[in-house]
């Protein structure tokens, strides 16, 4: 075999190698893209949920706020009328 056959097949063949490794290349980041993508979505659904419950948690301590101010009226009723009937606690 001439070694200008030679040189021909050798390039031939690391053009090949080089071919199968960014056929290989790119199908891992075809693989980690859709993970990356899964992980996304996955971590959005857990923000929708955090953020669901910081509402919740927001809306009920608004809740317990009131219900605090109407025991603390209540509890000044209760002085103010236990003061006017003598004192007794």
């Amino acid at each position: 075999m001439p070694f200008q056959e030679i040189t021909v097949a050798d390039t031939e063949n690391e053009i090949s190698k080089t071919l199968l490794q960014i056929s290989e290349v790119t199908s891992r980041l075809k693989r980690l893209q859709q993970s990356l993508d899964e992980q996304n979505a996955a971590m959005q659904q857990q923000n929708k949920l955090i953020s669901t419950a910081e509402m919740e948690i927001t809306k009920n301590n608004v809740l317990v706020q009131r219900k605090q101010t109407q025991v603390d009226q209540l509890n000044k009723k209760i002085d103010i009328t236990t003061s006017r009937l003598g004192g007794v606690s």
